[in-house]
């Protein structure tokens, strides 16, 4: 039987390569890759890298509030909130804090940045 979780890592490390790192202490480091994408996509790069760095036990959570995508993706509070309206795929992280991929739509989040990356 095939480790669902583990092919989700396999998978988030392949997609984020070249376009954002996180390191030892689950700080999120933009790569060259990072600067070709949209605002959208960006957003879901991040909060992805949060997800990285929750599943490496260097985040206390996979949830980003949307100050913090406001500040790495250099778009406006009001246009997160617009954008993460558009991909299904994030929802609020545990109570209400935050946005967050799920472990259940990880594929859907690499798939919708796979075209760009």
């Amino acid at each position: 039987m095939v480790d669902r979780k583990r092919v989700n890592k396999r998978r988030v490390a392949e997609a984020l390569d070249g376009v954002v790192n996180v390191d030892d202490e689950g700080n999120f480091l933009k790569d060259s890759g990072f600067a070709s994408l949209n605002s959208r996509e960006k957003i879901v790069v991040v909060v992805l890298a949060r997800w990285v760095a929750s599943e490496l036990g260097l985040a206390d959570d996979a949830a980003v509030e949307v100050e913090e995508l406001s500040n790495r993706v250099g778009v406006s509070e009001h246009s997160v909130r617009k954008y993460l309206t558009d991909v299904e795929f994030v929802d609020a992280g545990p109570r209400g804090r935050g946005h967050r991929v799920p472990d259940e739509r990880i594929l859907d989040a690499i798939e919708y940045i796979g075209e760009e990356v």
